[in-house]
């Protein structure tokens, strides 16, 4: 992995704000609001879809945005779909296929890993997940596909 960059010029959002806010926050990075979809192309050529979604348990169709604090890292989310330090894609049991882009941030003192996973629909990645975690050991098992990109 390259060297963590710094976070000092990404906000580290505040508590208080209401789920739609750090969703409008998220969406505007992408140009969007926070009921519209975006889609940008990764160095990699690949077609990403980003919504709410990312947000969004997929078994519940609850909210995710304020689970574990990832709230609080919406904009650094952001900043690793469009700027991540890896891309990797992971084949699945049932053939399905994952492509996760991952950062890792120095924040406020402390190594945090950022990881973003985008499934296969059509054409297009949808954006299924964006989280961060300090666990070096559960951010490795996110770097287990093949290697398509890393910053350097």
């Amino acid at each position: 992995m390259p060297e963590p960059r710094s976070g000092s010029s990404i906000q580290v959002l505040p508590d208080g704000l209401s789920e739609r806010d750090y969703l409008t926050q998220f969406m505007r990075e992408f140009g969007s609001d926070w009921n519209e979809d975006a889609q940008i192309t990764t160095e990699t050529g690949h077609e990403l879809l980003i919504s709410r979604e990312m947000f969004t348990d997929h078994k519940t169709g609850m909210s995710k945005m304020k689970r574990e604090g990832r709230f609080h890292h919406v904009l650094f989310i952001s900043d690793t779909i469009k700027n991540p330090d890896e891309i990797r894609l992971e084949l699945g049991g049932y053939q399905d296929e994952t492509l996760y882009l991952l950062s890792r941030y120095t924040i406020r003192g402390k190594l945090t890993h950022i990881i973003t996973a985008f499934k296969k629909t059509g054409s297009l990645w949808t954006g299924w997940s964006g989280y961060q975690s300090t666990s070096e050991t559960y951010f490795e098992t996110k770097r287990n596909g093949a290697l398509l990109y890393r910053r350097v």
